[in-house]
Formats: structure tokens, C-alpha cells, sequence
């Protein structure tokens, strides 16, 4: 009797669990994934520690990041909280739809101090995979 090729293929892990278990295998201590809506990993990394978790990303068999491909400074000052300010800009505005029920993780994170984010956007060239590490 042979296996279900369809239900095998739904049980089998994505490329992006198999992503973040390589991460979970190599830094076991990286404890903070960041939600994710885009498809890409993202791990929150504390500013002191950012130089040994990207050594051991681009180290690492599994992992092999040897390519930065973007840093981007973010201020999440209003994130969340306020709608952009373009009715100047356009006649008809612009507005980022702001969900006002309840505050998102960034907004709780404004409210802990950490206000500037530096965001790196790291590429395994020889893997074919992509994570960001988001450092405050």
C-alpha cells in the first residue's frame, strides 16, 4: 500500500521551517522570532550580541548568510498609533489603515525605550534563502 503523495507533501516542512530550525540548531538561545507577515524570518538580536549571531549565520553549514544585503534604521515612534500625514501631499491623502483596537508589539516596544530599530536583511547566495535580524 503506498503513501498519499499529497498528504506527504503537506506534512513535509517548508523551506522556512527548515530555516528556522537550522537558526533553533545553531543559536538555540535566539529566543526572539518576530511575527511574520512577508514570508522571511526575522529574529529581534540585542545590539551587544549582533556581531556573534552574524558570525555564526554566516558560518554555520546550514545557514551560510555571507551576503548583507540591506540595513535599514526604523523609528517606530508613531508606528501604529497615528496615521501618516499626506493630505498636503495628495488631494485625496493616504492613510495606512491603523488598526486603533489594540496596540501591536512595535507600539509596546516605543513604550519600552526602544524607539530606533537597525534592520539587516541577510542573503545565503549559495542557499537560496533570506532572514532579517531587527537590533534595537
Amino acid at each position: 500500500m503506498s503513501a498519499d503523495p499529497a498528504a506527504a507533501a503537506a506534512l513535509a516542512p517548508t523551506r522556512l521551517q527548515n530555516l528556522a530550525g537550522a537558526v533553533a540548531l545553531a543559536l538555540p538561545d535566539l529566543k526572539h522570532p518576530v511575527a511574520n507577515h512577508t514570508g522571511e524570518l526575522t529574529y529581534e538580536v540585542a545590539a551587544g550580541r549582533l556581531l556573534d549571531v552574524a558570525m555564526v549565520l554566516r558560518d554555520a553549514a546550514d545557514l551560510k548568510f555571507e551576503m548583507c544585503m540591506d540595513v535599514c534604521g526604523v523609528d517606530y515612534l508613531e508606528h501604529g498609533r497615528a496615521e501618516w500625514k499626506t493630505q498636503d501631499a495628495t488631494s485625496s491623502g493616504f492613510s495606512r489603515g491603523v488598526a486603533r483596537a489594540n496596540p501591536s508589539e512595535d507600539v509596546v516596544a516605543v513604550a519600552a525605550g526602544r524607539r530606533f530599530a537597525v534592520v539587516y536583511h541577510l542573503l545565503s547566495i549559495s542557499l537560496n534563502q533570506r532572514l532579517r535580524l531587527r537590533v534595537y
